[in-house]
């Protein structure tokens, strides 16, 4: 408004300049000095005197920001650099003509999420989005935009060094060991095994899943809110009802999705290890509670009991 008001509020003006005039002005940001006495609803005098305090105010706070962010970078330097080889980038082009400038953004925007990992990376190394365009951390996916590309990028902990020098063995024992920070640092590695468990489910499961998933979504969620169960355990409950009844390929679906809800219904009793799928010996397992549902990827993951869900929530509704 600031730049259309100095330009002689015209009705009609010529867009690529118009749009490049305010990007130069974006460029240049340290010498903004906008206020539009045009615009104003107040007495600019009065503004004058607030700007100069503010200014003041500023300049202190930004000296003060700049002593801390050196001081973050060097607390958080020992924490990030074995951080930085677990963390792989992952792009999406939805135009393959536009590949390789796709690929030059990504690698521009790269620096900046280094920056970000350095001073913003959670220490439970939780699987995190990154707006690739503020840099600022998200529970969403944010996109790069250029054009009519489409770029979806993420940042979350690799799981490839499962297949080099250590074993998934090796992984469990550390994870179960007495370092809990090591347990955390490994299970949200292990989110690649979880999503291959159910990519490789016949599809009549698959259904099955996407049926109590709907169901949760549409009558279990708003009333449950934040204490509602996540997608995964309704996952693992299922696959653990399929392989009870000896993995058919094809059965009724309205028969399976009663016996889910009856399960549900009386979530008390759940005792879910599904030796069949766990990727670890039972004997490994981290169980503490005498109701469970043990993680079939991840040996100290308890999904019953990981959270406060509202158990007798989910018995209700179903």
């Amino acid at each position: 408004m600031d730049r259309w008001v100095k330009a002689g509020r015209p009705d009609s003006f010529d867009m690529t300049r118009a749009a490049h005039d305010v990007l130069t002005s974006l460029k240049n940001n340290r010498n903004f000095k906008i206020l539009t006495p045009g615009l104003a609803k107040y007495d600019i005098s009065e503004a004058d005197k607030s700007a100069r305090l503010v200014a003041e105010t500023a300049s202190s706070d930004r000296k003060r920001e700049e002593d801390m962010f050196i001081s973050g970078m060097d607390q958080f330097q020992t924490f990030v650099q074995p951080a930085k080889n677990l963390f792989s980038t992952r792009a999406l082009n939805s135009h393959n003509k536009h590949k390789h400038s796709n690929t030059k953004i990504l690698a521009q925007r790269f620096e900046s999420v280094t920056i970000y990992e350095r001073n913003q990376v959670p220490s439970t190394f939780a699987p995190t989005s990154v707006d690739l365009t503020t840099n600022g951390p998200s529970t969403d996916l944010y996109s790069v935009t250029d054009l009519d590309d489409f770029i979806s990028s993420e940042i979350q902990p690799d799981s490839s060094f499962l297949a080099g020098t250590i074993t998934l063995d090796e992984v469990y024992r550390k994870m179960t060991g007495s370092d809990a920070s090591v347990k955390d640092f490994y299970s949200a590695s292990l989110a690649p095994l979880q999503t291959e468990l159910v990519r490789n489910l016949p599809t009549k499961v698959k259904s099955l899943i996407r049926l109590i998933k709907y169901w949760n979504k549409e009558k279990v969620k708003p009333m449950l809110l934040s204490r509602c169960p996540t997608s995964y355990l309704y996952e693992v409950i299922i696959m653990d009802r399929w392989v009870k009844t000896g993995r058919p390929d094809s059965f009724d679906m309205t028969r399976a999705a009663h016996d889910v809800l009856t399960s549900l219904k009386n979530n008390r009793d759940f005792k879910i290890l599904t030796t069949e799928l766990a990727k670890y010996d039972r004997r490994v397992a981290d169980i503490r509670a005498e109701t469970y549902i043990m993680d079939p990827c991840n040996p100290t993951n308890d999904l019953y009991n990981s959270r406060f869900w509202n158990w007798d929530g989910v018995s209700y509704v179903a």
